[in-house]
């Protein structure tokens, strides 16, 4: 009797981090729990219950922080991550020049 073992890629694994980072620093600035009720890939920061001052004020620095300056990548400046950002955008914003 032998234990079948799933296993995922390497960027499986990476996206699934990502993902969880994402909805931990979303869900802090927001009143929705994104824990039970996570975004869609089509869902706007403006429908998920983020701000435009929250936007820029701490989820813009925060991915500059944590996955563009790590991979010396060009900064967000102010202004670039506005409320229709899709989730799927702000994804690619942490794994993408």
């Amino acid at each position: 009797m032998g234990v079948a073992i799933e296993t995922q890629s390497a960027a499986e694994l990476l996206s699934d981090n990502i993902d969880a980072r994402l909805i931990a620093v979303l869900d802090f600035n927001t009143a929705r729990d994104l824990l039970i009720n996570r975004p869609h890939e089509a869902e706007t920061l403006k429908n998920i219950g983020v701000s435009a001052t929250n936007a820029d004020r701490f989820i813009r620095p925060w991915i500059n922080d944590a996955f563009r300056k790590p991979n010396n990548w060009s900064k967000l400046d102010r202004g670039e991550l506005p409320v229709t950002t899709t989730y799927s955008k702000l994804r690619d914003l942490c794994t993408k020049k």
